[in-house]
This record gives C-alpha cells, structure tokens and sequence, in this order.
C-alpha cells in the first residue's frame, strides 16, 4: 500500500517539521501546537529536538529505499568510489569551503535593517497581513482543531500565506534594497487597492486578479466603478463553480464579519507601514547608496585583476529578478560592459552568447564578458565552467540551491580550474574588525532567522559537497564486484537458487530477517526473539538497515532452522505495515466508498449496468488496489445528497480513465516476475 505508506510520511513530517520550526517560537499558541504534535509522536510532553531529528533522518532514508526501484541517485562520492564509473571520472577540481565576505552598513542603515526584520515583520512585528487572511476576521476560531475539514483548510491556507508573505518581506530585504523596495511598492498598492474595493463594495476576494483588472489608477479617472465592481465579481462566481478545487473562492462579505472594524483598521495599519518603509527608504537614500553592491563590486574586480592563465570569470547568483535588475545599470558602468545579465527569459541569443563567453566545451569560445549576473533561471542545466567563483549575492536558504549553483561551475566533463570558491556576503557595521564584523553579522543573521523561522536555519560556511554521503547502492555494487572477483563460485551458486531461500547463520543477537522482492518493491522485516519465543512485533527496516544482519563472509557456517526461525518466520508473514494518515487522507476514501455504496443502493433508472459494473470496479480499487488520485476520491463524495452532481462525475471519471483501467494495472503486475524472498535466521547461542 503505497499511498498509505506516503500519506503516512507525508502525517509525520508535517508534524515533525512542525515541532523543528515552532517549538522556539515566540507565538504560545504555535510553541503549545509544537508540544501536542510532539506528543502524538513520541507520547512525551518533553520537547527533545534529537528525537524529531532522527526521526526525519530515519523517514528521509526509508523514502531513499522505496523510490530507489525507480530513482537512480548518485552523487560525486559515489562516482569517485563505484569500482566502474571511477576508471571513467578522475581528475575533478576541488570545491574549497565557502568564504564570509562582509557589507558594512552605516549606523542609521544598520538600525534600519534591525527595524525592518525585529520590529516589522518578524512573527510578532507591526505587519498584519489581514488582506490575506480576511478568514480569521469573519468569526472568533477557538479551537482550530474542532473546525471542520473545509474550515480547516481555509484556515490553515490563509495562515500559511500570511506567514509566506511576512517572510518574502524579510527574504527580498535580505537580497538587496532594490528588491525590497519593489516588494514594498507592490504591497501598498495591493493594500490600497482592496481598502478601495471593499469601500465601493462591501465585499472582497482573495483573488489579486479580479481587483487589478477593474483598477484604474490613472490622474483622470476614478479607482473602480460599481458596475465594474458588479461584473467582476459575477464573472468570478462562474469561474468559481467550473473549477473543481478553488482554493480562494469565496466573497467575503464585511458587514457580516464578526471583527470588520479590526480588518479595516488592520488593512489601515500595514498601508501606513509601508508608507513608512516607503519613506524610510527615500530618507536614507539605500537605493543608490547601497553597500552590499559596492563591496561585491569591489571583491569582483579584485577577483578579475588577478592574473591568471585561464582567466577566472564571476557568476553571481541571486534568487530574485528585481536584484538582478538593480544591480544591473551599476555593474553595467562600473564593469564597462563586460556583464550579462539574465532576470528571466532566455533567448537562443542569449543561450549562444552564455555558452561562447562561460562554456569550457563550446567550439566557438570568445571573451566579451567576466561576469553573469543571474536569477536561479540559470541554477540548472547549463554549462559555465570557465568561470572559477559563485558569489551568492543573498542567502540560499535552500540547501539544494547552493549544490545547483556550484554544479555550474563544476562539471565534471571539463575541469578548468583546480580550485572552485564560493563567497557569502554578510553586513557588518562601519569599522569594525572581523571578528567584530562576524559576531554583528552573527547577530542579524539571528535576527533574520528568528523572524523565518527555525526552518530556516542554514549553515552558511558549509561546503555543499561535504554532505555527500555514499548510497547503499554503490556500496552494494562494490561488494558484489569484490565477490565476482574473489568468489565467482559463489556467484555461480546463487544463479541456481530458487526464488524462496531460507538459511540461519550465527550472529550477536537473536533474530529473523526476511527480505522480499516484490515487482519493483522492496520489503526488509526484522523479528527479535528470546529463547524461542518472539519478542514484540515484526518491524519494518530499510535495507540499510537490514545489511548488517545479513552480511557475512564467504566461510560462515550455515546453521540448521530452529523451530524459533519457523515461529517469526509465521509471525512476519502475517505481518501488515500499519500506516498513520491524516484524517482527510481516510476521509477522501471513506466518503467515496459510502457515496458509491449508497448510490447503488438507490437503484436509479440514469444508472444503466455499464455504469454500475464502473462504480464496482471504483469500489474494487479504492477499498484494495488505491490507485485514485485524491482529487478523484474528491469528486466521488456525495455532498447535499445530490446524486445527479456525483453520478455526473463518475461519467467524467469512467470516460478519462476508462472502463479497464484496474484491468490494465493489475495485469502489468501480473508480468512482473514472482515474488522473490530470502530469509535468514539468526542465532546468538548455540547451546
């Protein structure tokens, strides 16, 4: 059962990640959020962060071990250490750990920066964000946890965007000035525009489009017209029910909300900040006097004045369109020409220009330019070997992203450079040392994570290699290789053996190890037994796991099945993983298996035997095969008894998938060799 298994991991992690990013938090109700859930988990009230951590470690290899039928993962440890593909790779450069490089700010940009990230939008700062979660406002939500499903996931919906904006605020402020202003600039206007909307017509939609497309901010005409206001919010209504799933539908209607003069007021409150922040920004002139541009610009020339035979070029990554765009008049005059620039579409110009001045491979090589300047558009899949230094102009808060980056420049098909450098850039304050400079650079990166949040958290000097780790895969190849090598008997042997083996062997502790191969699944049970009798229940490992109990040399002696082998072995075959899910996850099939039930019982004359024999093939799959999307299990509920609306998507349904489709996968399964399982009993006393 797949699906129960990753609605299971899918359960936990968002409970695990929940406790990693609130248990710290300054909001009670999310630490108190963190407690329960870690509760449910571990059935301790006690926060210990070591259990969450290698709980997700534990579920992060679990999930290596059931995609890896079908995933092909290896990294360059990997390829450095596989018996085959490391006669093929040699010679790759070395990829040196990242170097803290700092901005200073001057006294009154440092307070700023404190400001915006401590006072403004950090959990518990002035910003408000009611525009995106007019939910809360509509009634008093006690108890989150007695809401019903739809209720709860409106609620849950509104909280994460808020929460997503509020942190956008402070990713973008921390990536350059010139991006934070443009964010600045876009929030007031958005503000104003649904303070004016809900002035002209009572009501609002939490669908940014509807309220654009009928704004006009020109000097001679009015913001909206109540016509205008009317036509819209029809045309929107329509458009809601064609859709299957909306997600921000509904119009909510002020005069009815509980807390409207809290919303206004609210609405009133962030339109002021960013007034305020708009008018901060204009004071301090931190658009044209910007630090951070002018020390990477510095740290750049040097890097380009060293000479060097090949010459090492620059590319400066940055996760925003709008940084790549401020900085891009500046570096265009003070680099006299010599950067591109790339903040989104990719023409084949462009591509030919990239490869002929950063593609060690290119046939047609020429030097017009030292520096790209890119949004992550060009994280992935090009070639930019020759140049020899990422700077991360803002930090890479995801970890995935600092390795793409890097994976630029360090290609393993043309070594340029033997050395590869990363620069992270950090503020400090005017005049002071370095350690000066890291421990204040210390404090705002503290500060920044304290308003993200504990999932934010990343280490920045660390090198995006170092984390490799060797995959069971190549550890497996290698072995078996070694054993082709030395012991091709041995090989030879196994090639004969059945598809059922059963052995025992001596080991330190008293167990049953049964591995079964089934299609493309892999299952890895283990049994612990004591002096014949078993010890607990049957449990799942993941094949790392289960190496060390299976592994031995090529002289062990074979041991005779004892009768404790027979009494686990019984015992994990009628064992049966039991998966948690979410409550909507049980939800989805239950209501579909009663909507279908209920529907055949009403023997309607609209349902002729095609349509039943479909709705008993649904039946079939949802309660034993689980092949339905959620999203089919969705349409397939009865809501309101109308039975016309379900049978109208079970019609939809039988025509997109057709009325064979469990008979399609059932019989690829039946093509798939039988089920191969080795057992292995081990026993720790012979006596």
């Amino acid at each position: 059962d797949l699906e129960g298994l990753f609605n299971d991991y899918n359960y936990c992690f968002k409970r695990l990640s929940n406790i990693l990013k609130n248990h710290n938090s300054i909001q009670q109700e999310k630490r108190d959020k963190a407690r329960k859930d870690f509760v449910k988990m571990f059935g301790d009230s006690e926060i210990d962060i070591s259990r969450v951590k290698a709980d997700v470690s534990k579920m992060a290899n679990e999930i290596k071990t059931k995609i890896s039928p079908v995933v092909i993962r290896r990294n360059r440890l990997d390829l450095k250490t596989d018996f085959e593909y490391k006669k093929e790779i040699s010679n790759l450069s070395e990829v040196k750990d990242p170097e803290e490089q700092f901005y200073e700010l001057t006294s009154e940009q440092s307070d700023f920066y404190n400001r915006i990230i401590r006072d403004y939008f950090s959990e518990k700062g002035h910003f408000k964000g009611a525009i995106y979660k007019p939910n809360e406002y509509e009634s008093l939500k006690e108890v989150e946890d007695k809401l019903s499903e739809d209720d709860n996931r409106t609620f849950q919906q509104q909280r994460n965007l808020f929460d997503f904006m509020r942190r956008l605020l402070v990713k973008r402020f921390e990536s350059s000035f010139g991006a934070f202003e443009k964010s600045i600039q876009r929030f007031l206007r958005t503000n104003r525009m649904v303070l004016s909307f809900i002035e002209k017509s009572g009501k609002y939609v939490m669908d940014r489009k509807v309220i654009e497309n009928i704004y006009d901010d020109s000097d001679d005409a009015g913001d909206f017209t109540y016509e205008a206001i009317k036509e819209a919010l029809k045309e929107f209504e329509r458009n809601a029910k064609n859709k299957t799933q909306p997600k921000h539908t509904k119009i909510y209607e002020i005069e009815k909300f509980q807390f409207k003069k809290a919303f206004i007021d609210d609405i009133k409150s962030d339109i002021k900040l960013f007034e305020h922040i708009e008018q901060e920004i204009i004071d301090l002139n931190i658009i044209e006097n910007d630090p951070k541009r002018e020390a990477i610009l510095e740290t750049i020339k040097e890097v380009l004045n060293k000479e060097a035979n090949p010459k090492r070029k620059v590319i400066l990554f940055t996760e925003y369109t709008d940084t790549v765009r401020h900085l891009q008049k500046y570096f265009e005059k003070e680099l006299l020409g010599r950067a591109m620039f790339c903040d989104g579409g990719i023409t084949k110009k462009f591509a030919k220009e990239l490869d002929a001045n950063f593609n060690a491979k290119y046939k047609e090589q020429v030097d017009d330019f030292d520096v790209l300047i890119t949004s992550e558009k060009l994280s992935e899949g090009f070639n930019l070997n020759r140049a020899g230094l990422i700077i991360n102009y803002d930090i890479p808060w995801n970890p995935t992203r600092v390795i793409q980056r890097v994976g630029r420049i360090n290609r393993m098909s043309a070594k340029v450079f033997d050395e590869l450098f990363i620069y992270n850039f950090f503020p400090t304050d005017q005049g002071s040392d370095i350690v000066k400079s890291r421990e204040i650079a210390q404090q705002k990166m503290f500060l920044i994570h304290n308003a993200l949040g504990e999932d934010s958290k990343i280490k920045t000097n660390i090198n995006p290699e170092e984390n490799e780790e060797l995959s069971t895969s190549t550890i497996i190849r290698n072995d078996y290789n070694q054993i082709v090598e030395s012991h091709p008997d041995v090989i030879k042997k196994i090639s004969v053996l059945p598809n059922r083996v059963k052995t025992a062997k001596k080991y330190d502790e008293n167990n049953v190890v049964v591995l079964r191969k089934k299609g493309m699944a892999l299952f890895s049970i283990v049994h612990q037994y004591e002096n014949e009798k078993p010890n607990d229940e049957p449990l799942e490992k993941t094949f790392e796991e289960l190496i060390k109990y299976v592994k031995c040399g090529p002289n062990e002696e074979r041991l005779p099945l004892n009768s404790a082998f027979w009494n686990s072995y019984e015992s994990i075959k009628k064992f049966k993983s039991n998966h948690k899910s979410g409550r909507s996850e049980l939800a989805h099939s239950n209501q579909a298996k009663f909507a279908l039930k209920t529907l055949l019982k009403e023997k309607r004359d609209d349902l002729n035997q095609e349509l039943v024999s479909f709705i008993d093939t649904l039946l079939k799959d949802i309660s034993k095969y689980k092949t339905l999307p959620t999203n089919a299990l969705r349409k397939l509920s009865l809501r309101n008894k109308d039975y016309n609306k379900l049978i109208e998507n079970i019609i939809d349904l039988r025509r997109r998938l057709g009325d064979g489709y469990l008979n399609v996968i059932l019989n690829r399964i039946e093509d798939i060799e039988n089920d191969v399982i080795i057992a292995v009993g081990n026993i720790k006393d012979l006596r």
